[in-house]
């Protein structure tokens, strides 16, 4: 899509604007053309994603890795071995629900999965209903981090066989080209760019500024830099707190009244 290449371009002049470094002669290894590569793409957008992450949904079928009891993430249906995985969300209820019988959240009607209504097995039915009533008969996942899951019941029983075929939510870091960040939180992700490379530059060019060269002295306003770097913790304790509220949408939430 148009603009989509420009995302990262964009970012990168907002950062020299903002810290007042667009006239300023930098170092060769530190011009603005390096930033992505070396600081906000490797620092910046792993900070972000482990407090925003990117959800995606990810097929279970009959063909996914297994081994030992548990499912495990099969990459390459993710984009390949450079998407990282940051963990599991949950399962796609929804689409669950579309694919087997429930009744209720996250319960499975295996009565109605025979797909044999005769009077006998709508009165073992019952009975399972009214044992339903009594005990927990639901499903859940149990994960193991970062890309190991399982589905089990209350009483730690595996469930895998029962379903061969769901969905559930992955997430994984944002994508490079910063198209994956939704636009109401594309201006805290800036700032924090803004914050991680004034740091990286504070802390590489303290040693050389003011040093005479070819031109003229290297005056490079380190103490404007200085000043962004430290906001850095700012940034981070606002993810944190964003991070676990509704403003979050791959945040799960439970909501009493």
């Amino acid at each position: 899509m148009p603009g989509y290449s420009n995302k990262m371009t964009n970012v990168l002049n907002k950062i020299e604007g903002r810290l007042g470094l667009r006239y300023i002669p930098m170092p060769e290894d530190y011009t603005k053309d390096k930033w992505a590569d070396r600081i906000i793409i490797p620092d910046s957008l792993t900070t972000f994603s482990r407090y925003y992450q990117r959800k995606i949904t990810y097929h279970v079928g009959p063909d996914n890795p297994k081994k030992d009891g548990w499912f495990y993430i099969d990459e390459s249906k993710l984009g390949g071995p450079d998407v990282e995985v940051l963990g599991i969300l949950d399962l796609d209820w929804f689409s669950l629900t579309n694919r087997i019988h429930t009744q209720g959240y996250g319960y499975v009607d295996v009565f109605s999965e025979t797909g044999l209504y005769t009077p006998e097995s709508m009165l073992v039915s019952q009975v399972n209903a009214d044992y339903s009533s009594l005990f927990d008969s639901g499903i859940y996942i149990e994960t193991e981090d970062p890309n190991k899951f399982r589905l089990v019941s209350s009483i730690n029983q595996s469930l895998n066989g029962l379903i061969p075929d769901f969905d559930l939510y992955v997430l994984i870091k944002h994508s490079p080209d910063l198209t994956t960040i939704s636009p109401t939180m594309m201006e805290t992700f800036e700032e924090l760019c803004m914050c991680d490379v004034a740091l990286y530059l504070y802390n590489e060019l303290k040693y050389i500024d003011g040093l005479e060269t070819t031109y003229a002295q290297l005056d490079l306003k380190l103490d404007d830099l200085r000043d962004w770097a430290t906001k850095r913790n700012d940034v981070i304790d606002r993810l944190d707190e964003y991070h676990v509220s509704a403003t979050n949408a791959v945040q799960p939430m439970i909501i009493t009244v």
